[in-house]
């Protein structure tokens, strides 16, 4: 990316220069030079406005898929919390459950960052995604309120039962998974290498 700017500069430069020195030889020879000034009149503009605007947007593009990767790692991680697991002992007092985290999600629908045809599944799974999180953070937040509304430890081990145990949150981290596929299928140069689970712990806890 930064090869194709620096050449795109470059160009404009040259096209600028060759430009000048034309106007130059034009003016002092009165030789015809004037389609060649106007060529390179042209194609510095080029160069220097419409390339420069497409390595711009297609960095903003990667930049925009290597956050979404960093929010589902941390979606992930919030998934992957012990009260959502059934195999895990149930609490006897009420707990905390931290929502799942929309904001690049919302950003990348909201951008228009992600209208090219090759980004239609990633569009729409983008959008399932966002529903099924919205849903699976209601259904937490309900959760919640019931095991403080009655902190009998009956009560709170059988709100987290009924979470566990629900679709909703089967169908969040099923299509997480999806999405994480599709991410690091059709775009693995822009997303990059999936950090392991372990050096992602690392660079979110240093951060």
């Amino acid at each position: 990316m930064e090869v194709i700017r620096i050449a795109s500069r470059a160009l404009t430069w040259a096209s600028l220069t060759g430009a000048l020195a034309c106007s130059v030889a034009w003016w002092l020879t009165g030789a015809d030079l004037e389609p060649a000034v106007n060529t390179l009149l042209i194609l510095s503009a080029i160069s220097g406005l419409f390339i420069e605007r497409w390595v711009r947007r297609l960095s903003r593009r990667r930049e925009l898929l290597h956050a979404l990767l960093h929010e589902l790692l941390v979606n992930q991680r919030i998934l992957e919390n012990p009260l959502l697991d059934r195999d895990a002992e149930l609490p006897n007092e009420p707990q905390a459950l931290p929502p799942l985290v929309l904001g690049v999600v919302e950003s990348a629908l909201a951008s228009g960052a992600l209208m090219d045809r090759s980004d239609r599944e990633l569009f729409r799974h983008l959008h399932l995604w966002r529903a099924r999180a919205r849903q699976l953070n209601r259904r937490m937040e309900i959760t919640e309120d019931r095991m403080n509304l009655d902190r009998s430890p009956d009560l709170v081990g059988e709100s987290l039962e009924v979470l566990r145990y629900g679709r909703t949150l089967k169908r969040a981290r099923r299509e997480m998974d999806r999405l994480l596929g599709l991410l690091t299928t059709l775009y693995p140069s822009e997303v990059g290498p999936v950090p392991t689970k372990e050096s992602f712990l690392d660079h979110s806890e240093g951060e």
